[in-house]
């Protein structure tokens, strides 16, 4: 099967780190080159993405990452002859068991029918349903899955995905996905036990990366989750200057602070703005 890692040109110690993984796992790498979304021509921008997600939600690292992705399965779909695809961001680490979970895919297949597997899972990643146990593999179907870091298509999955998200970007490709598996039939599987995937520490190429104080500490705490949904892109102006959840959560602060009076909180708080102000022009 393919096993296919999104990088961008300029991203060469990326690929680097990613190539040393593979070799030692004894698994073939093939490079995707990300598309880069500044690069787009006008055109191309106004025929692949909403009016709302140009003007109001989208910024170029998201636009560039949704075709990245659509454009593996696509060729996929369309051009390979495997049964299976595995797409990654070049951002990760993989456990020593990653190529034995590959081995395993036609007997879960067999028992799952599934469209996709993640193997990486922010959001709401929990399930209502019953798990499921194929050998020593623990799968459920989450609530509400995001993140497109790694994960594995089946043909079926390939079509249905083209499919339900059609030819206009709306928004980030993984709350797309999402939001097709709570209102469309998508088998989605995410594996929670063992852990095969995990993040690499530094900051994105494809979403909008914080220099502030707060994010920075949350980084030497390893803790993903938290810096994940703080940086994501609420509001994206014009596609170059973006709001993520963590400057509307500070200006929701900073009113409060101003409002009671907390003058060392208002300095604080400003302080934050103005830091994360400094890199609202997404890449």
């Amino acid at each position: 099967m393919d096993i296919v890692v999104i990088n961008l040109d300029k991203s060469t110690d990326r690929l680097e780190k990613m190539k040393k993984q593979f070799h030692k796992l004894n698994i073939p790498l093939t490079r995707f080159p990300a598309i880069y979304g500044k690069n787009l021509e006008k055109h191309i921008l106004d025929n692949k993405t909403t009016f709302a997600c140009k003007e109001l939600l989208c910024n170029y690292g998201m636009i560039g990452c949704f075709l990245s992705h659509m454009e593996i399965i696509k060729n996929f779909y369309t051009k390979s002859y495997y049964p299976f695809i595995c797409i990654m961001e070049d951002d990760i680490i993989l456990s020593e068991e990653f190529p034995s979970f590959l081995d395993k895919l036609p007997t879960i297949y067999d028992q799952t029918n599934f469209d996709i597997v993640s193997l990486f899972c922010l959001g709401v990643c929990s399930t209502i349903k019953e798990k499921v146990q194929i050998s020593n593999y623990t799968m459920v179907k989450p609530v509400f899955p995001l993140s497109a870091t790694c994960y594995v298509l089946s043909r079926k999955g390939a079509e249905r995905i083209q499919n339900l998200l059609g030819e206009k970007i709306v928004y980030h490709i993984d709350f797309s996905i999402a939001f097709s598996r709570i209102f469309k039939e998508l088998d989605y599987f995410l594996l929670t036990n063992p852990s095969l995937v995990s993040l690499e520490d530094g900051d994105s190429t494809m979403g909008t990366n914080s220099k502030s104080i707060a994010i920075n500490i949350l980084k030497l705490c390893n803790a993903e989750k938290p810096i994940w949904f703080l940086n994501v892109p609420v509001l994206s102006f014009r596609l170059k200057y973006t709001i993520s959840l963590y400057l509307c959560i500070l200006i929701v602060l900073l009113f409060i602070a101003i409002c009671k009076k907390f003058r060392i909180f208002i300095f604080i708080i400003v302080l934050e703005i103005i830091l994360l102000l400094c890199n609202t022009q997404n890449q």
